[in-house]
């Protein structure tokens, strides 16, 4: 993404190209170090799941290997037979901890993590603070997946 607008940046400001080009290969370096950071981190976890409210984590669980399972889909709670099966799945996973974002009412996913003896997280898919958004919410995981 930071490709495509640097490209439509310089058409639309040719005279700031090299700064934001510059701008453009820190950032790069700065995604590309954390890139390996969060491989590093979570390579012994390929292939295990971790719990979401809200399945907006799908992009990351693919490019590190993770399985997300929502506790919401398709914009609804589940109902008494789906919460009861992701109980049984959180308990036979070992779920140590259930993600939830601050845009999202927490209820479920607490009654859920009450259910199973597991801790509410909070990670923010939305922060504006992106590296260190992600740096936080991969040791979040790593640290709730066993």
């Amino acid at each position: 993404m930071a490709d495509l607008l640097l490209e439509r940046l310089v058409r639309l400001a040719p005279g700031e190209e090299a700064v934001m080009r510059a701008n453009h290969h820190a950032l790069r370096g700065r995604l590309e170090a954390l890139d390996r950071e969060l491989q590093t981190l979570l390579a012994p976890l390929r292939g295990r799941a971790f719990l979401v409210y809200h399945p907006s984590w799908g992009y990351f669980a693919d490019d590190y290997g993770l399985r997300q399972v929502p506790i919401e889909a398709g914009g609804r709670e589940p109902g008494a037979r789906a919460l009861v099966g992701l109980i049984e799945q959180a308990r036979a996973g070992r779920v140590r901890s259930i993600f939830v974002q601050r845009q999202f009412a927490q209820g479920q996913a607490r009654a859920l993590a009450d259910a199973v003896g597991a801790r509410l997280v909070v990670i923010d898919p939305l922060s504006g603070a992106y590296v260190e958004n992600l740096r936080q919410a991969a040791r979040a995981i790593a640290e709730g997946v066993e």
